[in-house]
């Protein structure tokens, strides 16, 4: 039935109100002072008979015991209490043109409310979470309802439901389990606005279901009507209370819940700023902060089930006040003295401090900015700043009050930052951008100044654009001018999406476009030839690195001792640089020293021709600090490496260190693995050699890593430090180049891309997604081509088998080949058989290629392998191993043009061939280098062979072993014939 009664009052009970002031006038009057039992279930029928009626013949219901005069007589005759809810509910819609409904101040609600529904009162505040809902519900007020019954249902239904429930308590006061106690009777949601008075007079009472649109527009207007009915006589009643009772009162007709009901309202309202100026001093607005008695560390962590505390009710109760007041100084400025707004500010301030330890005591109901936005004045904040200039001005002027922010503990500033908005959370962090240490309480809204202009059509979205675009240049201008590369890092990060929106289609605006052409050539993740400066990360560009731990000094447990060998150990890192950069390290160590600190591991990478090296020092502190520096002729400079390019913690490293423009500013290259295999399916994103295909660029400068930046040609620094000028007997360049990439390179293989592309072609298991130890791979070794970067040159021994498939132990298999792995192509190959002897002996580090500059004839480079299998047996008088293989590319093979040329060896020159130490030995170690001659035979270079003789004398005739004897000589020289060389 209440739901019948629901349904036909939503939609239909305007047309009942319309007709019954003619229908009235057909019963006439009843003079009776009272009514007898007869007449209340008289009217009490009549009541039932309409809610009961079909919505269609509501508009011919005829009235007639029901008139306003007897339902003033039927709600104060003994018999009311017998009459169920729905009756003592819905009779209430008949006395919107009597005197029933008519009331002085907020409580007299509550006391007819209570002698009418008495049980229905008892039931709700016996509840767990105390509240009306399902307990009573009152329909109206109507159009036609005169202004003062209006008011009263309007009141009812729209003051927090605490207020009627705990009439003697604080109204703000937050006790566990009863989240919606401070929602309206009238809430359809619990959506924020829902709690706000104003919003609730004009949007929920006397509230109809629409179907149409003009049905929409029309019962707007009628609530319209209604509301602009109620609110000058809830200003009146309100005034009078304030004005009699001060803040005596409590429940509803606390004074402040009445000031903050009046305040939304009618916020401009000159006697409502006078009253509120007025009782002020009443509310104890500057009382200090009390902290519970009770707290514990569960406490202050916002323990959930703890219950409140009546001092902290008390801070929720200023909350709501001052949310009254700023709206009230906001809308009648010239009602208020003229500092008003900055005290109201102030007082805000000092509120949030009053609030910490209520929110530490239980977060969950006291804190202002979540459960109980609805009386947030920050949220008042939120509203109005965008058009007002005066607000804007005195939130930033009140932030800048506070003093700058310091660490993580963002309490006092956070309700101020996140209601006022993008634009004053960006000048504000504009301002304490410099600050050191900085906060993290202080941050920028990047997505709001990344923003571009709004259509001046939708004009509240433009004045916004505007503002945003006004302060995006004053950040544009700090990031030119400043002299901090971290800082000048942090703004290009977050105005350019990481960099991304430099390179991406279509074309960034032009802002953007301009801020990219000067501070970023290259995104972040970039391959190692670089897409936009063409620049190439090669080997010659690579610095090498030397990775060191700290001596254990014996120092018998002297922090001082140890210490001192930390600092000598420190000052090593920097062996041949100037003193400038020695005293900075020293200053370094002096300072590790005073914190006790001690240096777990040392990176140094450094380039034989450039004059600057960077430095990796691991601290074993709690926080396993990495500190990075650039040590160069001017000195030893700290710099920073932002989150972005380390990943995170414990995902990315430091893989290489280069500077490939040449302008002193060394690059840093970051990637989680970047030349090593993991021997799973992720190596098939890596190169034959595993190294990386890509990493995360940037440059350093200044005090930051940041992004790369080329620098023109013209305005390069010289650091490049180019090698002395040396005469020799020879051109040794082909000497020099093999040697160095023979000692520096790994020779990594990525077996994983090496079975895609040659396992079933060669017949040969690489087990990498088998078990390895059946495999067929004995030694592997992969280097990238020296003339064509997308090619992979690879040498390997492997099993053979014989027929009935077990491993042969009288030979192994040899291939060289050279792949594109990137399309699993077999460009060339060369393959044979390697018998195996007594000196000959094959094992997983028998390979090494060798790329040396072996430039045969014009157009004709060979690529060289190095076969380490001699093996010496026991008391032998010499023995040969490095076997040198060049091969040529023809067509689809490689075939080679010297092989088998022992690059090293070993011979004995006197003392018998098995010593024990006690016998004179003397022996010739001799390596040989092989050097390319201007001179050619059959259109191709001469090849000179040099050997470098090591001549050592053991147990000689003092005794002791002799200082070694150096001797070079030039010991053939190899000449093409048919297009091969011959000795």
């Amino acid at each position: 039935m209440m739901h019948q009664l629901t349904q036909i009052q939503t939609r239909s009970w305007i047309f009942v109100l319309s007709f019954l002031p003619v229908l009235f006038l057909l019963t006439g009057s009843v003079q009776a002072a009272s009514l007898d039992e007869a007449s209340s279930n008289a009217i009490a029928k009549e009541i039932q008979a309409m809610v009961k009626t079909r919505e269609s013949k509501i508009p011919e219901f005829v009235v007639r015991e029901a008139t306003p005069e007897r339902i003033d007589l039927f709600y104060n005759s003994l018999q009311l209490s017998q009459q169920p809810t729905i009756i003592r509910e819905n009779g209430l819609i008949f006395a919107g043109r009597g005197k029933l409904l008519n009331f002085n101040k907020p409580s007299d609600v509550l006391g007819k409310m209570e002698a009418w529904f008495p049980d229905e009162f008892a039931a709700a505040r016996a509840m767990k979470e105390p509240r009306f809902f399902g307990k009573i519900s009152l329909f109206g007020p109507y159009q036609d309802w005169d202004a003062e019954p209006a008011a009263f249902i309007a009141l009812w239904k729209c003051t927090p439901q605490s207020a009627w429930v705990r009439p003697a308590a604080n109204p703000f006061m937050r006790r566990r389990g009863q989240d919606l106690l401070f929602m309206p009777g009238a809430a359809n949601s619990s959506a924020v606005r829902e709690y706000d008075f104003a919003h609730c007079i004009q949007q929920r009472i006397g509230f109809q279901a629409a179907f149409t649109d003009a049905e929409v527009a029309r019962k707007q207007q009628d609530r319209k009507k209604v509301a602009d009915k109620v609110v000058p006589v809830l200003v009146q009643k309100f005034t009078q209370l304030l004005a009699a009772s001060r803040c005596n009162g409590t429940g509803p007709d606390d004074c402040v819940l009445v000031m903050r009901q009046w305040a939304s309202l009618a916020p401009a309202d000159a006697v409502l700023a006078k009253t509120m100026q007025t009782l002020e001093a009443e509310l104890a607005l500057d009382a200090p902060a009390v902290t519970s008695q009770a707290s514990s560390p569960t406490q202050k962590a916002g323990k959930r089930g703890e219950d409140g505390l009546p001092q902290f009710d008390d801070v929720l109760r200023r909350a709501a006040y001052l949310r009254a007041k700023l709206q009230s100084v906001l809308a009648a400025p010239s009602a208020w003295p003229v500092n008003a707004l900055t005290t109201t500010l102030q007082q805000m301030t000092a509120l949030r401090i009053a609030a910490i330890p209520a929110m530490a005591h239980n977060s969950q109901l006291y804190e202002i900015g979540y459960r109980n936005e609805a009386i947030n004045p920050w949220a008042v904040v939120a509203e109005r700043i965008d058009r007002s200039p005066q607000l804007w001005d005195a939130v930033l002027a009140e932030l800048q009050r506070m003093g700058k922010p310091v660490g993580d503990d963002c309490s006092l500033i956070s309700q101020w930052l996140t209601h006022a908005g993008a634009g004053m959370s960006s000048e504000y962090a504009l301002l304490h951008l410099a600050d050191k240490p900085a906060s993290s309480c202080v941050a920028p809204n990047w997505e709001w100044l990344r923003q571009d202009k709004v259509p001046a059509a939708q004009s509240e979205k433009a004045e916004k654009s505007e503002s945003a675009l006004e302060l995006r240049g004053r950040f544009i201008d700090y990031l030119n001018h400043t002299e901090s590369a971290a800082l000048r890092e942090l703004i290009l990060e977050k105005l350019t999406s990481n960099g991304t929106v430099c390179f991406s289609q279509p074309a960034p605006a032009v802002w953007l476009r301009e801020l990219c052409e000067k501070w970023i050539s290259e995104p972040q993740t970039v391959t190692l030839k670089l897409a936009h400066s063409k620049l190439v990360l090669d080997k010659a560009q690579q610095f090498n690195k030397k990775s060191s731990v700290p001596p254990l000094a014996d120092t018998g447990g002297a922090v001082k001792q140890a210490a001192q060998a930390q600092s000598g150990w420190l000052a090593k890192l920097l062996d041949g640089m100037s003193g400038a950069a020695l005293s900075d390290m020293q200053i370094l160590a002096a300072d590790l020293e005073n914190r006790q600190v001690k240096v777990q591991e040392a990176a140094v990478w450094r380039h034989p021709r450039h004059a600057n090296r960077m430095l990796e020092l691991s601290l074993n502190d709690e926080q396993a600090t990495h500190l990075f520096f650039i040590a160069g002729p001017d000195g030893m400079k700290a710099f920073s490496v932002p989150v972005r390019f380390r990943g995170g913690q414990g995902q990315n490293n430091l893989a290489q260190v280069s500077d490939l423009d040449g302008d002193g500013n060394l690059e840093q290259w970051w990637a989680e693995a970047f030349d090593f295999c993991a021997g799973d399916a992720s190596d098939r994103k890596r190169r034959a050699d595993c190294s990386a295909t890509s990493a995360d660029m940037g440059e350093v400068s200044g005090d930051s890593l940041t992004y790369f930046v080329r620098s023109p040609k013209a305005a390069a620094v010289k650091t490049i430090v180019q090698p002395a000028v040396k005469k020799a007997a020879v051109d040794d360049a082909a000497h020099v180049a093999y040697i160095a990439e023979a000692r520096l390179e790994p020779q990594t293989c990525n077996v994983a891309l090496l079975a895609d592309t040659l396992e079933d072609k060669l017949h040969i298991n690489f087990a990498f997604s088998r078990n390895a130890e059946n495999g067929d791979l004995i030694a592997l070794v992969c280097k990238s081509h020296p003339l064509h970067e997308d090619r992979t040159v690879v040498a390997l021994f492997h099993d053979l088998r014989n027929k009935k498939g077990e491993v042969r132990e009288d030979a192994k298999g040899f291939v060289m080949a050279v792949i594109n792995t990137n399309k699993q192509q077999l460009l060339q190959m060369y393959r044979e058989e390697v018998e195996l002897d007594a000196i000959t002996r094959i094992y997983d580090g028998s390979l090494r290629l060798d790329t040396a500059r072996y430039n045969l004839a014009p157009g004709l480079r060979a690529l060289g392998v190095r076969m380490n299998i001699g093996h010496s047996p026991k008391c032998a008088d010499g023995g040969i191993d490095d076997f040198l293989m060049l091969m040529i590319e023809e067509g689809k093979k490689l075939r080679p043009v010297l092989k088998n040329m022992a690059m090293a060896g070993w011979r004995l020159i006197d003392g018998p061939p098995c010593s024990y130490g006690d016998k004179l030995v003397v022996t010739d170690n001799v390596e040989r280098d092989i050097v390319v001659l201007p001179g050619t035979t059959n259109g191709w270079h001469d090849l000179q062979v040099v050997a470098r003789h090591t001549i050592t004398t053991d147990n000689g005739p003092e005794g002791e072993n002799a200082k070694p004897v150096l001797k070079t000589e030039i010991e053939t020289i190899l000449r093409a014939k048919n297009k091969q060389y011959l000795d």
